[in-house]
């Protein structure tokens, strides 16, 4: 449950930053894609701890164990990644939003991702729409800065005096929303894989003390009858004339 949990998180938190990955660094996507990968392992080590359970099989039951407490330690990574991610955000974002704009033009992956960015967030260059001047924009603004969240265009002429937030704020606060998010979740899976990693353990213990009993028993059902075992004395038979 806790791995399907983590991949539903990764997927929404890095899908929507994925769309902007012209203007974002590659350490914002890791903790996510980090926690995806993770919560894919967690699924399939959960099919070792069932089976060793269902065999009752020790050497399963402790390879269960041991790879989730490394997967646990991956995720409380992720956490940690995302948590750390927020020092500096604002200096990051800025450069390179400003330089993507500069590139609006030349470089249709760019185009693309501010256009998206502009559209769904519903906002407009680094903090207002006069940052366009510095890209060529001296009176009319790209399309996007003038669309509603369906991506329609609210008015004709798109120019500087178009009333929309910056996109710096906006996108700062998707991704803080997001590291939050990751990191929540990465600290309550830990959690319960801790609680499963003491289960496992205490499961190991019991299935030998288990095995160890059976075998005992079996010793000492071998000896009881090999020590009740007699063998038959017959008398000799004598014959009288």
């Amino acid at each position: 449950m806790s791995g399907i949990l983590l991949v539903l998180t990764s997927v929404m938190v890095a899908e929507p930053l994925s769309q902007l990955t012209p203007l974002l660094e590659q350490q914002f996507l890791s903790p996510g894609l980090l926690l995806g990968g993770a919560g894919g392992a967690v699924m399939v080590v959960s099919c070792f701890g069932m089976w060793g359970a269902l065999r009752q099989s020790t050497a399963l039951v402790s390879l269960f164990s041991f790879l989730l407490a490394i997967l646990l330690l991956l995720e409380l990574g992720a956490g940690i990644m995302a948590f750390l991610m927020q020092d500096g955000l604002r200096q990051v974002l800025t450069h390179n939003i400003e330089s993507a704009m500069l590139q609006y033009d030349s470089d249709p992956a760019t185009k693309e991702a501010i256009d998206t960015m502009q559209t769904g967030l519903r906002c407009c260059g680094v903090n207002s729409p006069q940052d366009w001047s510095k890209a060529g924009y001296t009176f009319k603004l790209p399309s996007s800065c003038c669309t509603n969240g369906n991506g329609n265009v609210t008015t004709q002429d798109c120019t500087m005096d178009v009333e929309v937030r910056g996109c710096l704020p906006e996108l700062g606060n998707l991704i803080i929303r997001g590291s939050a998010f990751i990191a929540s979740t990465a600290v309550v899976t830990a959690f319960t894989q801790f609680l499963g990693i003491l289960f496992a353990c205490t499961l190991g213990r019991t299935i030998r003390r288990q095995k160890t009993l059976r075998d005992l028993r079996r010793h000492q059902l071998q000896d009881n009858l090999i020590n009740s075992y007699s063998p038959v004395h017959t008398k000799p038979i004598t014959i009288t004339y």
